[in-house]
């Protein structure tokens, strides 16, 4: 209704985040068609207005997510050649350029907040197996990420070698499994930690060790009412 409105009075119609008001919010100007076509639009307005916009939750970008998937297995395998682990990147943004200052530095106010989940290069696959699933969950309470596929790799998410002791005591005490820690730097995906717990508990299924830790629960519940 906007461009309707400004094409039929003889105006070009230019939009940007609104300076005020809610994050959804934005300003439109009208400008005289005759200096649109100059070039001339108010852009101390529009600069002022774009920084802090949250772009991502508006749309998408397809070329850059292609580019991502493209780029960041390639640059992730050159830095892991000539970095120690403690120092290379939780996540990575592929940006078509940097934000600068007027003094051409970078702007780093107006970066783009890092999205853990998409900033990796693997595809989406849901949980299936119960195995699967406990995993998801408990990397999404300690990762603070919603969706976790089973091909996403614990360390590129985000985990370090202290989360890392807080997966294996939560399937301690979850599923009642004894794994090393090494076996999370070995397979550090969900699919791949998952398959080592099957294997372990092929006698039991997962379900049964639920069931298991769920009456041993109820058991000492009842163990400590008998004692008050």
């Amino acid at each position: 209704e906007l461009h309707e409105l400004s094409e039929s009075l003889g105006y070009s119609l230019e939009l940007c985040w609104a300076a005020q008001g809610g994050a959804e919010c934005i300003d439109a100007t009208f400008v005289r068609s005759e200096l649109a076509k100059q070039g001339i639009v108010l852009t101390p307005l529009t600069q002022k207005s774009v920084i802090g916009g949250d772009w991502p939750r508006y749309g998408n970008n397809p070329l850059v997510s292609q580019t991502a998937k493209q780029l960041i297995p390639q640059l992730r395998e050159y830095l892991e050649s000539r970095l120690p682990e403690y120092m290379l990147p939780s996540g990575y943004v592929v940006l078509s350029k940097l934000p600068l200052t007027p003094n051409g530095k970078v702007d780093r106010r107006a970066l783009p907040e890092p999205d853990w989940a998409n900033s990796l290069s693997t595809e989406y696959v849901a949980p299936e197996t119960e195995t699967q699933k406990v995993l998801a969950e408990i990397w999404r309470t300690l990762l603070g990420i919603q969706q976790i596929g089973i091909h996403d790799n614990f360390f590129d998410l985000g985990g370090h070698s202290l989360m890392a002791t807080q997966v294996m005591s939560r399937l301690r005490n979850t599923v009642k499994v004894e794994l090393p820690m090494n076996k999370l730097f070995e397979n550090p995906t969900i699919q791949q930690l998952g398959a080592d717990i099957d294997a372990i508990g092929k006698n039991a299924s997962l379900a049964e060790r639920l069931e298991t830790t769920s009456n041993n629960q109820e058991k000492q519940e009842k163990w400590e009412e008998i004692k008050l």
